[in-house]
Formats: structure tokens, sequence, C-alpha cells
């Protein structure tokens, strides 16, 4: 199995020298165990499954970093060295997990348990947390054997049996470039977030003074607190020097478990990107921007103030016109929303009733007349002349062979029928049953129509069944047919309001009459003879 090399961190080694100071832009070199020279170098991986090897001599950062993690195969000697190729330090038999300087490492839960700590054990531990695990304030612990530093329970601890301290090695880093503007004072103010920083437990590794105006002794202030004199890690005399403009430069190493901070100066540069330039030292003080600060094009006063009531922002003047606050009024009118057609917009719901006149409708659309209610019994449509208009539902609208009004109305009396007997092209009406009767050509005396049924009842006798109809007036005589042997049976029925079906027996010439108050009825017959 692979072993990670001096690394609890998840992206990144540091290498340092004897006195735990990083090998800035240095570089740490591997080779086979007991050996060095490049013919013994031994590559180290850059993944877990040892697929990627690292360049050999694996280069290091400003701050004594390996930037990709660095796994090992077997044991290694190592050689580590300072940016101009000076050794700083030989470290053999190497098999991670270790520290630096070949000393096993381990992880513990929280800062409070690096006190018991045996050194001589470890001297590199990687804490999970402050308090409780996982609150930020995990870390890289080293062990500094010359460190007098006050136990803050954060990121010095101090052991409960013998002296030197446990330091958390924080990789957060920030260049800061602080200039004022008046060039006769030379202080770095930093304000925290919380505002229970305390900077003397924060590392400073490089200050620099620049420029002709600059104090010997720079200091810089927290939040409101008094301010505090900087130093260098390895507690070395800082480095003063007089070119360029004024101010100082300060890389810090700051705690992991703080969570922010604020640069007042006006001059800042973090990681080397700028992030506020030439900005008037009376900024400190009044932090509004006018548009005395801003360039052509850029955010003005008038860009960011609050807009009046039923307003709109725009530059209704055309060019690069600054834009201003427009009465909708007008701005309407800028959009050419007036009376008539407006050009590409789609139907809209008036929030009020408009009403809609001939003269605001053109040719071929809706006019008044369509709008309107109808008067009466009728239906819109177009009349002869191509208008639109309303067409009222009446007889003399409809075209002589068309349905008259005279052919839907109801019959006004009973046994009616609707037909045409004048003759061609006359008028549908009323007809009677005499109208009827005289278009068949039938008259009041009709000789009976007979059918004649003969049935065998014995072998010697036949019987004749004759039936028929006859329309007669009461007062006629009904005419059977003569061939009966017998007196038939004549079966009658008078069909009218209040007449009754009537049987009687007459003589092959006649039978009596019967009163009624009809004069025309029809006579259904049934005779019955021996044949």
């Amino acid at each position: 199995m692979a072993g990670k090399y001096t690394d609890t961190h998840p992206q990144f080694t540091v290498f340092v020298n004897g006195s735990f100071a990083p090998a800035a832009d240095g570089e740490v070199e591997f080779f086979t165990v007991g050996n060095t020279g490049i013919g013994n170098r031994k590559d180290t991986y850059s993944d877990p499954a040892l697929t990627i090897p690292n360049p050999n001599p694996v280069p290091l950062d400003g701050f004594g970093r390996s930037i990709n993690p660095i796994f090992l195969l077997g044991s290694y000697n190592t050689v580590i060295r300072d940016s101009e190729g000076n050794q700083l330090d030989e470290v053999d038999n190497v098999s991670g997990p270790t520290d630096a300087e070949g000393v096993p490492s381990q992880v513990v839960d929280l800062a409070a348990d690096l006190k018991p700590i045996d050194t001589t054990d470890f001297q590199s531990v990687y804490v999970l947390g402050t308090t409780v695990i996982g609150d930020g304030g995990q870390g890289h612990f080293y062990f500094s054997s010359t460190s007098t530093e006050s136990d803050n329970g954060v990121d010095i601890i101090e052991p409960d049996v013998g002296g030197g301290r446990w330091l958390l090695q924080n990789n957060a880093h920030n260049s800061i470039y602080s200039q004022d503007a008046s060039g006769t004072t030379d202080v770095f103010t930093i304000a925290p977030t919380p505002g229970v920083i305390d900077l003397d437990g924060s590392r400073v590794y490089f200050v620099r003074s620049l420029g002709p105006n600059t104090l010997s002794s720079p200091t810089f202030q927290v939040g409101t607190s008094a301010a505090k004199s900087l130093r260098r890690h390895d507690v070395a005399v800082m480095q003063i020097g007089d070119t360029g403009p004024s101010g100082y430069e300060m890389i810090l190493k700051l705690r992991t478990n703080e969570s922010a901070y604020t640069f007042l100066n006006p001059y800042i540069n973090i990681d080397g990107q700028f992030l506020v330039n030439s900005i008037n030292a009376d900024k400190l003080v009044n932090q509004t921007v006018d548009t005395l600060q801003l360039t052509n094009g850029a955010a003005t006063n008038l860009k960011l103030d609050n807009m009046g009531a039923s307003t709109v922002k725009a530059n209704l003047s055309g060019g690069s016109a600054v834009p201003s606050d427009e009465p909708l009024t007008t701005f309407k009118s800028a959009l050419n929303i007036t009376a008539g057609d407006v050009s590409g917009l789609g139907p809209f719901a008036p929030s009020t009733k408009t009403t809609i006149v001939n003269t605001d409708l053109v040719n071929n659309n809706i006019n008044y007349e369509k709008l309107v209610n109808l008067t009466g019994p009728g239906v819109l449509g177009r009349n002869s002349a191509g208008s639109v208009t309303e067409l009222l539902l009446q007889t003399n609208m409809v075209n002589s062979d068309a349905i008259t009004y005279d052919k839907i109305q109801n019959v006004v009396n009973d046994q009616r029928i609707l037909g045409n007997v004048a003759g061609a092209g006359g008028i549908v009406s009323e007809l009677t049953l005499q109208n009827i009767l005289t278009f068949l050509g039938v008259s009041g005396s009709v000789a009976a129509e007979s059918i004649n049924i003969v049935i065998p009842i014995t072998d010697s006798v036949s019987i004749r069944i004759s039936g028929g109809h006859q329309d007669i007036n009461l007062t006629d005589t009904v005419n059977f047919p003569t061939t009966f042997g017998a007196v038939p049976i004549v079966m009658f029925q008078l069909l009218g309001s209040g007449d009754n079906i009537m049987t009687d027996t007459v003589t092959t010439t006649g039978f009596g009459t019967a009163s009624a108050s009809v004069s025309l009825r029809p006579i259904y017959y049934l005779a019955i003879g021996l044949a």
C-alpha cells in the first residue's frame, strides 16, 4: 500500500528546515534509501494508485509547499534544498506517514489532545478540531522546542511535560500592500470578524518597508485594540528598505479558525491581485462614492439615485445621453402608444369599458350595426346592397318558391289537408274533404267495391262472402251484388262525431235510413250468403 508523505492536509505538503521554517521556493529530492545522486533518484506519485509520477526533485512554492500530494512506494532518502539550491536538511529511510523530520505522524481529535503527547514519539500531529471536531480549527500542528508563546488553546498548545509548544501550521496567506496617500504615516490596520482575533498568534514571514517615508519600526493595529509590532515567524529582524511607493508589504500566515478580515487601508493587494487602486485617503473616513471618483461611462449618481414616482429611467434623446427620470406619458409617446393601431402589439384587455363608434372602424371590419342588439325577430346578414345589417324574419323576405307562411300554419278545422287544386303554380292551401273528393273525381254515389270469397262448407253447400265500402249519403240506396242466394248480412259504420257503429239486415235492394247530422259517410259492409 502506498504511504502519503508528511501530508495530513488534502492538497499539499509543507517542507521545513531544521528550525521549522518553510523551504520557500526550494525543492525536495527523493532517492533510494542511503543514497544520493541522479542515478539513485526514486519517483514519488501524485495519486494513491501510484500511476502519476511527480517531478523529481519536487518543486516547492513560496511557503515550502508541494502543490501535488506526494505518495511513497517503499522507503526513501530525502534531501531538502532552499531556493538557491543549498541543502537545508537530509532525512533518510522515510516511509510515510511521517513528518519532514522523519518522525512518525498521527491524528488526534481536539487541540487539547496535544498536551499529553510525548514529543519524543511524535513531532507532527493533525488535529480535527479546536473544541469540536470539524469546528474550523482543524489543521497540522508541529512541535517547536524553542517556542515560549502563551497557550491560547487554539493554535498554540503547551505540552503537559517539558518545554516548547505545539504550533498550528496554517496554509492561508495574504500579501498585503498598505499605502497612506499622505506619505507621512505607514500603519497597517486590520479589522477582523469576529473581533477577538489576536494577530500575535499569526505568523508574519516577511515584512518590508517601502518608500522614503517609512518607519524603522512599522506597526499594525487590530480593530480598536492597541497597536502591536509585527515580527517574522522565526523571530528574526525585519528587513527594511527605502525604495518604491510608501507603505509596507506583509506576507502573513493567518489562522484558519478566524472567519474573515477587513483591510481598511486604501491600497490593498491580496495574493498579487489588486483589489483597490488609487482611491483618495479620505475614503477611509467617508465611504461614499460620487461622480468625481468615476470615469466616463461608469456608474454615476444620476444612475444610482432613487427614481421618482410613476417614472421610468430612460434615454429618450438618443445618442449616449445619461438616462433620466421620464414620466409615463412621455414614455408612452416614445413607444408610439397613441390613438389608432399600435404596431407590433398583440391583443390586450382594457381596464375599463371602451365605446367603439362607427367612425373608429375601417371598411371590411366590424361595424356598428354588427355590435348593437337586434330590434326584433331577425338575424344579422348581408343585404342586397352588400352591407351587413339586421334582417327581419317575415314572409315578404321569402322567395315565391320557398316555404310560405301558409305552408307552415296550423290547419283551421278537422278533416283538412294542405294541397293545391287550383292548377299549376298555385299556392298551397287548406283543402276540405269535398275538395279532395272533387280532385279525385269521387262522387256521393259510388258502387261498392266487392271482394267475393267462396268457401266450401260441405260437399253440396258453398258460402259466398262479399265485402266492400261505399261513400254514401244517408238517404242513398246501397246497391249490393244480386248474386246472393239468401238475404245478406250488412255491416256498416258511419264515421263522424257522435256516430255509432250500426249493424242491420237489409234486403238485396236497400236498407232504411238512419238519423245523422252529417251528409256524407263511408260505409263498410260484409255480405254472407249461399253460393
